[in-house]
């Protein structure tokens, strides 16, 4: 484990960046989507600063960065929301993309393909951005 001491600004920024510019499992970490576990294993391993959680929160408000979850208690989808989702911001996700000759992909909170968005028969497909083998029935 490594010592408590507070990472250089060097480090911080290298550290800022490499969060922002990859996933967890790119780095040789578990998983696909950030924690302040993960941000503090991180420090650890690049430059033997260990971090508390509570810490890696305030290094994250500091560099303007928010890690967020689903807040379960939030109760049912508002429908106008649910309207504008469906009626038009879909719509302009799914145009965007076939004009780009891609697909839209939706993700779980492990990164796991929940549903893929058919663009064109034939047309070029972006492998999702994921360290897991492939899902069930993809291309």
């Amino acid at each position: 484990m490594g010592e408590r001491r507070v990472p250089s600004g060097v480090e911080q920024a290298a550290v800022r960046q490499a969060i922002s510019d990859h996933l967890p499992c790119e780095l040789g970490l578990r998983g696909q989507l950030w924690t302040r576990g993960q941000v503090s294993e991180l420090t650890a391993k690049l430059y033997r600063a260990r971090i508390t959680e509570p810490g890696v929160g305030k290094y994250l408000r500091r560099w303007g960065l928010l890690f967020q979850r689903h807040d379960k208690n939030r109760g049912r989808a508002e429908p106008e929301a649910v309207r504008t989702w469906l009626e038009e911001t879909w719509p302009a996700i799914r145009a965007t993309a076939k004009a780009k000759n891609g697909e839209a992909l939706f993700a779980d909170q492990v990164g796991s393909v929940l549903i893929r968005s058919p663009v064109a028969p034939g047309a070029r497909k972006a492998a999702p951005r994921s360290c897991a083998a492939p899902a069930i029935g993809s291309p």
